[in-house]
């Protein structure tokens, strides 16, 4: 009989793969073995040349619902003969490469199914209200990931041996729990433990898993503050509806304003509290199931009784509520004993990575709750709840974007065609590429495979310093991966730039090269929509349209001064070669003063942008004090103080100036708030008039690769001078940015524009731009990836794949 090797790459360990080609092979009465390997899932199959084909066909067009498959192939082999089909180790119990990870990719974090939700839910199932239950089609996978291929005892849960019911459930091919390496039942349960914080540290409470949850409920219910460990860390959940729990949260985590993400019990409970689309609902159940932004309902279009969730204390002076449902047993249980939203934060000081070991969440953060819940499954890989949101439904069409990218999309990255032109170069060795201080994430090519690491904080902090190594090592040790190329911003400040120095001094074949932060963002847009192999070599270019807060500028002359922030890009790409980019405009540079502090501090940018203009002189006056006026007057006159201090053009520090002139932010609580009450201000607009009832004023012009500003800030201080509705002007400023986009587009002759960078992830301006898609140009926004900061180690590998280097 006819014998064919069958080789499966992509997302196919930890997605029950194996056992659905068994069962497969065996309804076509096929013989011979299925496998997990360093490279994929292996099959060498036995029996009529017609079975076997339906097999193949079956396994690439219909796969396990968690799978995702990027490479298959088929090959007849010399004629075998087996006695049964099996799952096997290996090829017959012997390791088919050993080149790790070669088209396969590690499989995210999976909420859990709806069939273990029932289970969980039913009192004659013997899993009921058991906080670890899974299946193959959901549960923890990356993050509990130690060594490859995918199997138990290559997990952390490997020290947990399987009762006699669950080892009959895992060898039974009828049952969805065949080959489920997480398996595990109250019986050979996952241990379960209660602390309570005292002075010195933690207190063992309870280990009896239903006494937990039990008095886990009830402190909630008391008001008081519980860290509880979930799939990729620790999550401090406290009462949703008591507002002096929520402020005593805030002050013990340093948070400021900074809104507060809320674990509703069910979907039916959140829609009393916010609206959503379908599409938003689906965000919101899918397997990712991440953290959605959906608008709060107000009185006027209350459907629903609230559920009286402290809305004000939780997202202060927004329109968004950051909601998810549980994803874990645990959680599911916990929300629906308390029958009331949750706040539900990592566990952490702001700024800091998330608590994901007991050593610290008992001890050097267990102050933040009174009372720890947590158990015995380690976490390898930690990871945040990821954040998504939408633009607005009110054209029928909603643009997602991604807010943060960790638990359930992390590590995983699926566009086989980018990895073309790294084959045609003959690269055979892994590239790092470290990426950004801020949101920061490390992207790793090894063997043709890209993993793109989880959301790993900002570099700033120690903390996050020190859990971005232990990733990076956990991953590279994982995949066997000796990087022999190394990536990094041309920032020289930057941890991430000196790790990357340090690696190759560790490293005696490695080399360094530097990618500038802006093309960098540009590459990442570009591959993330699948347009950076064109099939001509006269491909029209793409204007780059990349706008965040700063970036280190290249080392030409003309720029060294300069500090980059809103980048007009043009990127030329040429089938079979490699492309190119060139600046091509920005807006007028403007002091940046302070550095840094102007960051946190919207009304000095709207200073450095106006210091000039008499007209705006007593409106600034009065958000500085008069020592404060001094300082910066000299700033921006005093000759020997201007020689020194640098110039920006960015965009981020633009929206804090309007967010300033308007009233509505002198002082950032937190990263980005000035440019959030900026754009929930032109929403509410938008969302009362429509978005066809406001005319663009075409007030910022575009000549000699400098698009102005300062006339689109002077129409607000009239505005402010007049008495003007502060959210029309807000919503006026989203269109002129729209229109200066427009207008760099129709100088450049540019017929499709890619946007990025943390500015983008404004749903309002997103919103605007696509609504340009019939009239001037088409455009393109992330589809995988985050626009902010967290594509930079994406991008400057595709930078360098495909792009001729500055360095």
């Amino acid at each position: 009989m006819p014998t064919f090797h069958i080789h499966i790459g992509g997302i196919v360990q930890g997605v029950g793969f194996r056992p659905f080609v068994f069962q497969t092979a065996h309804t076509l009465g096929l013989m011979g073995w299925v496998s997990n390997t360093n490279n994929g899932v292996q099959c060498r199959v036995s029996g009529a040349e017609s079975s076997i084909n339906a097999l193949y066909k079956t396994l690439v067009e219909s796969p396990p619902p968690l799978a995702v498959l990027t490479t298959h192939s088929i090959e007849r082999r010399e004629e075998e003969f087996f006695d049964n089909f099996s799952i096997a180790e290996g090829d017959g119990g012997k390791r088919l490469s050993t080149n790790v990870a070669t088209d396969l990719i590690l499989t995210p974090d999976a909420a859990m199914c709806d069939e273990c939700r029932h289970e969980l839910r039913d009192p004659a199932n013997r899993r009921f209200r058991y906080p670890f239950t899974t299946c193959t089609q959901c549960g923890p996978r990356f993050s509990i990931t130690t060594e490859l291929p995918y199997d138990r005892e290559r997990t952390t849960m490997h020290s947990f041996m399987m009762c006699a019911d669950c080892e009959a459930e895992y060898n039974d091919a009828t049952n969805r729990r065949h080959y489920s390496q997480t398996n595990s039942c109250p019986t050979c349960a996952v241990p379960i433990r209660l602390y309570k914080t005292t002075d010195n540290g933690s207190e063992l409470l309870s280990s009896d898993a239903q006494e937990i949850l039990q008095r886990t409920v009830q402190y909630l219910r008391d008001g008081r503050i519980v860290s509880v460990k979930g799939i990729g860390g620790f999550l401090l959940l406290c009462d949703a509806t008591n507002a002096q729990t929520i402020n005593l949260l805030r002050k013990r985590k340093h948070r400021g304003a900074k809104p507060f993400a809320v674990m509703y019990p069910t979907v039916e409970m959140l829609e009393h509290d916010a609206k959503m689309t379908v599409i938003e609902r689906a965000e919101l159940t899918s397997r990712a199931a991440p953290i959605v932004l959906l608008p709060i309902r107000t009185v006027a279009d209350a459907e629903l009784p609230p559920s009286g969730i402290a809305f004000h204390h939780i997202a202060p002076n927004l329109r968004y509520l950051g909601a998810m449902l549980p994803y874990t047993p645990l959680f599911d249980i916990l929300a629906r004993d308390f029958g009331k939203p949750l706040v539900a934060t990592s566990n952490n000081l702001s700024g800091s990575p998330i608590v994901h070991d007991d050593e610290n969440a008992l001890g050097r953060y267990a102050q933040l709750a009174d009372f720890t819940l947590t158990h015995e499954r380690d976490i390898v890989f930690p990871q945040d709840d990821s954040v998504v949101r939408f633009t607005n439904a009110s054209h029928g069409v909603q643009k997602r974007i991604v807010i943060r990218r960790s638990r359930g999309f992390a590590p995983a990255f699926i566009q086989p065609s980018l990895w073309n032109k790294y084959a045609e170069r003959g690269k055979t060795t892994s590239i790092l590429a470290l990426g950004s201080d801020l949101k920061n994430t490390f992207a790793l090519l090894h063997n043709q495979t890209l993993h793109l690491s989880q959301f790993l904080g900002d570099l700033e902090d120690f903390d996050a310093q020190e859990a971005h190594g232990n990733v990076l090592h956990n991953l590279t040790r994982t995949l066997q991966s000796k990087p022999r190329t190394v990536l990094v911003d041309m920032h020289p400040g930057y941890h991430s730039t000196r790790l990357g120095q340090e690696f190759v001094v560790h490293s005696p074949h490695a080399h360094i090269l530097k990618v500038q932060h802006h093309k960098a963002h540009a590459a990442a847009v570009l591959a993330d929509n699948d347009l950076l192999l064109p099939s001509s070599v006269d491909a029209e270019p793409v204007l780059g349209v990349v706008w965040d807060g700063v970036g280190y500028g290249t080392g030409d002359a003309a720029a060294q001064h300069t500090i980059w922030g809103s980048e007009f890009l043009w990127c030329k790409r040429k089938a079979g070669v490699r492309g190119s980019m060139e600046r091509v405009g920005h807006l007028e540079p403007f002091p940046y003063l302070h550095r840094d502090a102007m960051s946190r501090q919207p009304a000095l940018s709207a200073f450095a942008l106006l210091h000039d203009v008499a007209e705006a002189e007593e409106i600034l006056r009065s958000k500085f004090t008069t020592n404060e006026w001094t300082l910066h007057t000299n700033a921006v006159t005093n000759p020997a103080l201007v020689g020194q201090t640098p110039l920006c053009s960015s965009m981020g520090r633009l929206f804090d100036a309007a967010a300033s002139l308007l009233g509505l932010c002198d002082y950032n609580n937190f990263e980005s708030e000035a440019a959030m009450l900026l754009e929930a201000a032109a929403d509410r607009f938008f969302v009362q008039n429509g978005y066809d009832n406001l005319a663009c004023l075409d007030l910022m012009k575009f000549n000699n690769g400098i698009l102005t500003a300062k006339p689109l800030l002077l129409e607000l201080l009239r505005g402010v001078k007049s008495g003007f509705a502060v959210d029309k002007q807000a919503a006026q400023f989203h269109c002129e940015l729209v229109g200066g986009v427009r207008a760099v587009a129709r100088s450049c002759g540019a017929k499709t524009i890619a946007c990025t960078g943390g500015v983008f992830q404004n749903a309002v301006l997103v919103e605007l731009l696509h609504r340009q898609h019939s009239s001037a140009f088409q455009p393109y926004f992330h589809k995988q990836l985050s626009p902010n900061d967290e594509n930079i180690s994406f991008g400057q590998m595709m930078y360098y794949l495909h792009f001729d280097s500055d360095d």
